[in-house]
């Protein structure tokens, strides 16, 4: 009983918690994968492979990659981009996370926050990575590409145009940064979570195949027994709550029973004396 409160406790306990996590990670990135595979129709392939290979070549998990590509992807598709300009940039944005990250000591999930400030066009976002995205700083950066359209003139798709080549440009200082400080504590604490995240999907990956038969039982069992009838539901809840009195019962029986031996042993003893 003792060791298998101990295993129970110190095994069992962390393998479930640890197996709830990999299902969780590998579902999401299920999830990521679906609205990848609609935004990138085409290029998912091409998509996979490069998050495949993203934690080693710039520190983040495929999971962390590919819900991030997937996001800025559906941006860009929005404004109307074509699919191998929305594959480009989305994964550039992507690329430039960790690099802003290390040089500005920033999570990936504040740095891309903040880099979605390239669709909206809000200024403050980007102002802690020393991008200053007012009206003024776009204009006078499309002047010097020898854009003479005003910012005012241009249509949502070239402003976001604009505004991406305006913030690669004005963070290209941070490229290769998460590599030169591969080593520093912060990035090491970064690279932590990404390794975790990376574990749970490779290991929710097969646990999820396993366990999803299961759930779909469990899942048409309970819409089973939420459409049952009134007088139905009457029943089983009374023979619930019979169910559930019998442990209070035998726990009182018993203290009946304890306190009975106690009267009998004070009789007894009394009748000795």
């Amino acid at each position: 009983k003792d060791t298998g409160k101990d295993l129970s406790l110190k095994v069992t306990a962390p393998i479930m918690a640890a197996g709830a996590a990999a299902f969780k990670m590998g579902g999401d990135y299920e999830q990521a994968l679906g609205k990848m595979d609609q935004v990138f129709q085409g290029n998912q392939e091409e998509i996979k492979k490069w998050a495949a290979s993203a934690l080693n070549n710039f520190g983040l998990s495929k999971l962390s990659a590919t819900s991030m590509v997937a996001d800025f992807g559906a941006m860009f598709d929005t404004f109307g981009f074509k699919l191998q300009e929305t594959t480009e940039m989305s994964k550039g944005m992507v690329e430039r996370v960790r690099d802003l990250g290390a040089f500005f000591n920033t999570t990936s999930a504040e740095t891309a926050e903040a880099l979605n400030a390239i669709f909206t066009g809000q200024t403050e976002p980007l102002r802690k990575f020393g991008v200053v995205l007012t009206q003024t700083a776009l204009q006078e950066y499309a002047y010097a590409q020898g854009i003479r359209k005003k910012v005012s003139e241009m249509t949502e798709a070239e402003k976001v145009q604009l505004r991406y080549n305006y913030v690669m440009e004005n963070t290209k200082t941070a490229v290769g940064q998460y590599a030169r400080e591969h080593n520093s504590a912060s990035t090491q604490l970064e690279n932590f979570r990404e390794i975790v995240k990376e574990i749970g999907v490779t290991f929710g990956e097969v646990i999820i195949p396993v366990f999803s038969p299961i759930l779909n039982g469990i899942n048409n069992t309970l819409k089973f027994v939420a459409g049952l009838d009134q007088g139905t539901r009457k029943f089983i809840v009374t023979i619930a709550l019979m169910a559930a009195s019998i442990g209070p019962l035998l726990i009182g029986a018993a203290k009946i029973i304890e306190a009975t031996k106690a009267v009998k042993e004070v009789t007894g003893g009394l009748g000795k004396a």
